[in-house]
């Protein structure tokens, strides 16, 4: 994208790194741009008398989860291109 906030990772597995750009971008839409819209829409149309809008700071993690775990079965197998 133009904006270089989702640049794709440069790693061995390419349907990896498109995995990677995708959820990034699928997370962004779900937690923020959606929750944005939604704010804008009800300041516009004067939905409430005062609106307050936060976005929370996904900083704490478990300490044994790992989102890169090893992929055991290939994906091109399992996810037909065309």
């Amino acid at each position: 994208m133009s904006s270089g906030d989702f640049q794709v990772p440069q790693g061995p597995n390419g349907i990896l790194n498109a995995y990677n750009v995708t959820s990034r971008v699928a997370t962004d839409f779900g937690f923020r741009y959606l929750d944005q819209a939604t704010a804008y829409a009800a300041v516009t149309n004067a939905v409430f008398a005062e609106l307050y809008f936060y976005e929370f700071n996904r900083s704490y993690q478990m300490y044994d989860w790992d989102p890169n775990a090893p992929v055991s079965v290939d994906l091109i197998s399992i996810i037909p291109l065309f």
